[in-house]
């Protein structure tokens, strides 16, 4: 017959779920346990002494001393009977004369337990984990100060767990910080109180180049920078950001060039803190530095937008302006005709204006990605020929547009208008930029599971490197400044195109002319 089981304690599952957190089953042995136990069986005078914890099945042993077995049944377990009363050490002096051990296969075989004391492991909040237990095999009792130490011994087994725990729990945010830091998109670089770089991430390597391994190094790794603000001021080696932080500031925000080892100059921005221990005093810094060269070229291309914007805007203005002044004022003496050609010119040059002000507006839109597009079956050929159109019969018209629309071509599922005002921007440029009197091509196909339509120039061509920047926001070739326009044409042409999930292609040889190529997707409600 088994021996009477110890009952469930209260808040059991809140108990085990304590157990689980602490993460502590079946670890390998540590020193730290194993020296309490021995502890405990030397104070005590015992040759059995155990660290013991209550899973759910089983007690396992996480120390022990004079016994060789891992773990037992729970319903064989004295401890499983010592932790119901968390605050009291339970003590059997001989387990033959008490009727719950009594037949205990501990008791009444290897390895013949006679004598039991345990002290509950218990938790800050009051949980009993298992216990810290000494045992043997005559019966026999402890002394006031024995079982005082065992409760010490039992409140520093609690203590090396919770220690344990802390620093599992360190380990994983350390491993988490390295992590975030090392796929930081930001260079972080971590020097120790001499300034020596200790730890750098991915970015900091590919922005500023490998950190120095030695003293010597350490010296030159500074040296090879050469630092100035943005205006190219010179900037001594303790201004800058991360020096300042050892010096205990937090600096945000410096804008520095560096001079890299390959001789790239490159604009940053640097962020740096000092790191402090506990009573305030400076173990190291922490410096953030961020590559800004593309904001460097936003701001140049910002600047020259204002720049053009500002120029298209004034010159119909101060044409409107002009002319209506020459109109109204009863001293002007014009001529038969001349007001009526005044205000045309004066008409024409406010249709330049709404032209210009839509073209800002639908950069707007782009951007902030709220074009709308109303689609509706198109047919290509249809497309085309209203973009020819608006083309060839504007006022300033310069040159013929040979069509080459490919037969039985699919109908498109697209905004026609947008489409529309895609193609007249590629046929208007390829008009601004061939010779008068300018003839070009636009041809349709299809090619597989998309339709593409190609509008082709005979003008100067487009160099190489124009080609890379050539649809970037803010952006004007040297051409297009001598003829005119606000630059926005492309890239809002460009956006078109990429909202109806299609792309756009150039093709530019510098003397033999230029060809731009819209592809848009078959598919959608067809």
């Amino acid at each position: 017959m088994p021996p009477p089981a110890a009952r469930i304690p209260d808040g059991e599952q809140a108990r085990l779920a304590a157990l689980r957190r602490y993460a502590i089953l079946d670890t390998p042995a540590d020193p730290a346990f194993d020296d309490l136990t021995k502890l405990a069986a030397h104070i005590c005078g015992t040759p059995i002494s155990l660290v013991s914890l209550i899973d759910a099945d089983r007690q396992w042993f996480k120390a022990r001393v004079g016994l060789d077995v891992d773990e037992t049944p729970r319903q064989l377990a004295f401890c499983a009977h010592a932790i119901l009363e968390p605050g009291e050490v339970l003590v059997i002096p001989d387990a033959m004369a008490d009727p719950r051990f009594a037949d205990n296969p501990l008791v009444t075989s290897d390895p013949n337990i006679r004598f039991y004391a345990g002290a509950p492991l218990v938790t800050p909040d009051g949980l009993a984990l298992g216990t810290l237990c000494v045992i043997d095999r005559t019966p026999r009792t402890l002394t006031v100060e024995q079982l005082d130490a065992l409760r010490a011994l039992s409140r520093q087994t609690i203590a090396q767990l919770e220690l344990r725990r802390t620093a599992a729990r360190a380990d994983a945010a350390h491993r988490q910080m390295a992590a975030t830091c090392e796929t930081a998109p930001a260079a972080i670089v971590i020097l120790d109180k001499t300034g020596m770089v200790v730890h750098h991430n991915r970015a900091a390597e590919h922005l500023l180049g490998k950190p120095p391994q030695t003293a010597e190094a350490q010296r030159a790794y500074w040296d090879r920078f050469a630092l100035a603000d943005r205006d190219g001021t010179k900037r001594r080696r303790r201004d800058i950001a991360p020096a300042r932080a050892l010096g205990g500031d937090t600096v945000v925000g410096q804008e520095l060039v560096v001079s890299r080892p390959d001789g790239q100059a490159v604009p940053i921005l640097v962020s740096a803190a000092p790191l402090t221990g506990e009573h305030g005093e400076i173990l190291g810094a922490v410096a953030a530095f961020q590559d800004i060269t593309r904001l460097h070229e936003v701001d140049q291309l910002r600047s020259e937008f204002v720049s053009i914007v500002s120029h298209e805007l004034r010159t119909p203005l101060t044409s409107i302006s002009g002319g209506l002044q020459l109109v109204l004022n009863p001293a002007s003496c014009l001529k038969d005709g001349e007001a009526t050609e005044l205000l045309q010119a004066a008409l024409a040059n406010a249709d330049r204006l709404i032209r210009i002000t839509s073209d800002i507006l639908d950069l707007a839109k782009l951007e902030a990605k709220r074009l709308e597009l109303h689609r509706s079956l198109c047919a290509v050929a249809g497309l085309v020929e209203t973009a020819c159109q608006s083309v060839e019969h504007a006022p300033d018209a310069r040159g013929r547009i040979q069509q080459v629309i490919a037969a039985s071509l699919p109908s498109v599922f697209v905004d026609g208008e947008r489409i529309v005002q895609a193609l007249i921007n590629l046929l208007a440029n390829a008009l601004k930029h061939t010779a008068a009197p300018a003839t070009i091509e636009i041809a349709a196909s299809q090619n597989g599971r998309a339709v593409t339509i190609a509008v082709r120039d005979h003008g100067p061509g487009i160099p190489p490197d124009d080609l890379v920047t050539l649809f970037r926001p803010f952006h004007q070739l040297e051409s297009a400044r001598r003829v005119g326009g606000s630059g926005l044409g492309l890239v809002i042409t460009k956006g078109i195109v990429e909202a109806h999930g299609g792309a756009i292609t150039v093709a530019s040889r510098v003397g033999a002319g230029s060809t731009f190529s819209i592809v848009l997707p078959l598919g959608g409600s067809q």
